[in-house]
């Protein structure tokens, strides 16, 4: 993760010293200058310039001189009012009721669009108001990352939107050039993440929620998941046994016999049709998958460990499967996913059986000769 970093750019000018857009008077020459409010006006005026507001002196305290003054070192603002170069204090008079007098060159106030290539690389572009920056920005850096932000009167603001190459968009908060407090990262492939930066890094808990509507929950340690786990997106999916009949406010609406049907049911609302999909239901309707829509997909993959070969099948399906077995012995599924079905691996043999257990009582044998996988044998329940 880059680094904002917010530069004060410095420039020898004409009458004195650019500093954020802004033409100060050169310190050196105004340093013997304790005068008056009206006075210091008036010194001003004589060099076609003006006093600086109390932003503006705030503004330069705080990221230029501070370290160089001392307690009883105050300058004059535009408002009759005096800032302390020590500590930054705002003040509407003080005992000697004179300050110095550091005036600003009104006619090399920066206004309009800037664009800014920083140390580190990356281009800056946003606009001046008054000499400050003000209103939006973008820092775009070498390797095509890009990030969205605002200044309010020359302070970045903490918001800003950081947009990856690859088109991830992270909505968060910088300080000090880090990222932190809460975040939220939506990721192209689909999914949200939730959390918290702190120093930089993902710290505390977070929440991914997938496409596929599955949530995996844990907590970051300094950028590390720790006691992470899944909670898988659980459906039911089939055709229509009889007609559904859904009640409504104002009146009721019926899903038809044979209709595919697809429910959520961590949340109890129809996926599909999409037509319903605003709807959560109270009841979960019976449905079925015919004998000859029945899809089942298997892949499986030989892992070499010890110089022995060990296999394992990922599964796909539009039907339920209780129970799975090599050569008649259980496999253990290791996830826990509705219609996707993962395996253990075991030792690989030269050729097997692969039966399948349907929810609905249905058995499906496949011969398998190394990875390959041909039906031999169904007795299907409708």
């Amino acid at each position: 993760m880059k680094k904002i970093i917010v530069l004060l750019f410095i420039i020898n000018s004409l009458y004195g010293v650019m500093i954020n857009g802004i033409d100060w008077q050169d310190e050196s020459i105004n340093e013997s200058y304790r005068l008056s409010f009206i006075d210091a006006k008036k010194y001003c005026k004589k060099k076609s310039a003006r006093l600086p507001t109390v932003n503006e002196l705030s503004n330069l305290q705080e990221n230029i001189f501070k370290i160089r003054y001392l307690e009883y070192d105050y300058y004059i603002s535009s408002s009759g009012k005096f800032v302390n170069f020590y500590d930054g204090r705002v003040v509407d008079s003080y005992s000697h009721h004179f300050a110095y007098v550091r005036c600003v060159f009104k006619n090399y106030m920066k206004n309009g669009a800037y664009t800014i290539k920083l140390k580190n690389g990356a281009i800056e572009k946003g606009t001046y108001k008054n000499g400050g920056k003000n209103g939006p920005f973008t820092i775009k850096y070498s390797n095509g990352d890009l990030i969205k932000g605002t200044y309010t009167i020359n302070k970045m603001n903490n918001a800003i939107t950081l947009i990856y190459k690859n088109g991830d968009i992270l909505k968060g908060h910088f300080n000090h050039g880090e990222l932190f407090g809460a975040y939220e990262l939506k990721n192209t492939n689909g999914y949200t993440e939730k959390g918290t930066y702190k120093d930089g890094k993902k710290n505390g808990p977070y929440q991914i929620k997938y496409k596929n509507g599955d949530i995996e929950i844990g907590n970051y340690i300094n950028g590390k998941k720790v006691k992470n786990k899944i909670i898988y997106h659980k459906i039911i999916k089939g055709y229509l046994k009889e007609d559904f009949i859904i009640t409504l406010k104002d009146c009721d609406d019926v899903i038809y016999k044979d209709t595919l049907i697809e429910i959520n049911l961590n949340t109890m609302k129809i996926v599909e049709p999409e037509n319903y999909d605003y709807i959560v239901l109270k009841e979960i309707p019976v449905v079925y998958i015919p004998k000859d829509k029945r899809e089942i997909n298997i892949e499986s993959s030989v892992k070499h460990f010890h110089n022995k070969d060990f296999i394992s099948f990922l599964l796909t399906t539009n039907v339920k499967i209780k129970s799975i077995s090599y050569n008649n012995k259980n496999l253990k599924i290791t996830n826990n996913q509705d219609y996707l079905y993962k395996t253990k691996p075991i030792r690989k043999k030269d050729s097997y059986n692969l039966k399948l257990m349907l929810d609905d009582g249905s058995e499906i044998i496949y011969k398998c000769v190394d990875k390959d996988c041909t039906l031999k044998q169904k007795v299907e329940i409708d």
